[in-house]
């Protein structure tokens, strides 16, 4: 019987939810690994997040969420052909880029998450780095 050892290898998605006022985030991490591997999330100075009135974070085995709301003014602006969705975001969520961490006895693995896509209000600029 052999037994293999692995160190992380995380996994991602990010999803976004509109409302009238708001855009809900939910950042996902996801970890394959043996012997199990424990995910932290940081912020963008690579602190460890710890503000439970900003962010909600729920860890089950090795996936873990963060989430978290934007709460802005909401403005469309018409186009030939299109309606185009702004908001208008305050200064307490600048920040953008998230870290996700996973490491075990064997290695470590981390993933960039840049959700500027999200402050510029083009959600198709949401990116993922892998280190």
């Amino acid at each position: 019987m052999y037994l293999f050892l692995d160190a992380p290898k995380l996994l991602t998605n990010v999803r976004t939810f509109t409302g009238s006022r708001n855009i809900d985030v939910l950042l996902q991490c996801s970890s394959i690994a043996n012997p199990p591997a424990a995910i932290v999330w940081l912020d963008e100075n690579k602190q460890e997040i710890d503000n439970p009135q900003h962010y909600k974070i729920k860890t089950i085995n090795q996936s873990s969420t963060l989430s978290f709301s934007i709460v802005g003014d909401r403005h469309f602006i018409e186009k030939k052909t299109s309606k185009i969705l702004l908001f208008q975001f305050p200064q307490e969520h600048s920040s953008v880029i998230f870290y996700c961490r996973s490491n075990n006895s064997i290695g470590t693995d981390e993933r960039l998450i840049n959700i500027a896509g999200i402050k510029s209000h083009n959600f198709s600029s949401i990116s993922v780095i892998n280190y």
